[in-house]
């Protein structure tokens, strides 16, 4: 569970016992620590969930760190078709599309 949050973790377990992680929830890397999470422990029900939440409320402050924690599970199907998606998205997006940008260039 290293690459989940406390938060995740907490949110996950709420989902577990109480049947709702707080659909207030906005931040994308928090949903992406649940979607793994979700993955992990073969919960569908949060799967279908963290999924479309990731998508939903990405930004560019977290969108390179949810790409980099996508990609360490793209061998998983549920989080292999977010990655497809998110990536889709951010070639779509031009906020997003600069953020990748600007953080591959400052990594070189």
């Amino acid at each position: 569970m290293s690459d989940a949050s406390q938060d995740a973790v907490e949110a996950f377990l709420r989902f577990l016992y109480m049947g709702s992680v707080g659909e207030h929830l906005s931040d994308a890397s928090l949903w992406g620590g649940i979607l793994v999470l979700a993955d992990m422990y073969d919960v569908n029900d949060l799967l279908c969930v963290s999924q479309a939440k990731v998508l939903e409320t990405v930004n560019s402050e977290h969108v390179v760190q949810l790409l980099k924690l996508l990609r360490r599970y793209e061998a998983h199907a549920h989080i292999c078709s977010t990655l497809r998606e998110l990536k889709e998205h951010v070639h779509q997006t031009e906020s997003l599309r600069r953020a990748v940008t600007d953080s591959a260039i400052s990594e070189l």
